[in-house]
């Protein structure tokens, strides 16, 4: 019980086990909200074409993860970099702050990694080109990151 509960800094569970308490927090339909938006996306290293889809979007209090589908020409062999906008702004200052992975429609072509670029405050695919992951390709990903 929430409201028996606030002022101490122990409480009871149901089974008798003892919990440490910090701050209570309740999410409320303001602190939720869900959404599509078409990301801008930068050609940062070794890309010659990017093409954005709507992705979808969840923000539960500071949280947001992201969803969707990007497509990815490389221009050569090596590293790959793609730069996304966030649908809605955070002020990273670390690349942890941001993270997910992707997969090529193409099996076994062209695994991402999605961190933080603190300094354009944006996503970071990254990625080797190597054999048939030399052409344009379709990429599903989800990143998770914090609103700073």
């Amino acid at each position: 019980n929430q409201s028996t509960c606030e002022a101490q800094t122990y409480y009871a569970g149901c089974n008798g086990a003892y919990y440490a308490v910090k701050e209570w927090r309740v999410y409320t339909k303001a602190d939720t909200e869900a959404g599509t938006y078409t990301p801008t996306l930068t050609n940062v290293t070794n890309i010659s074409a990017s093409t954005a889809y709507v992705c979808q979007y969840m923000r539960v209090g500071t949280v947001v993860t992201v969803s969707g589908k990007v497509d990815i020409d490389p221009t050569a062999g090596g590293a790959v970099q793609l730069g996304m906008s966030l649908p809605i702004a955070s002020n990273l200052s670390a690349q942890e702050q941001c993270a997910g992975a992707g997969v090529c429609a193409i099996a076994n072509e062209d695994p991402i990694w999605i961190e933080g670029d603190a300094t354009n405050n944006r996503a970071a695919f990254k990625a080797t080109a190597t054999g048939g992951g030399l052409a344009n390709h379709s990429h599903y990903f989800t990143f998770t990151y914090r609103i700073i």
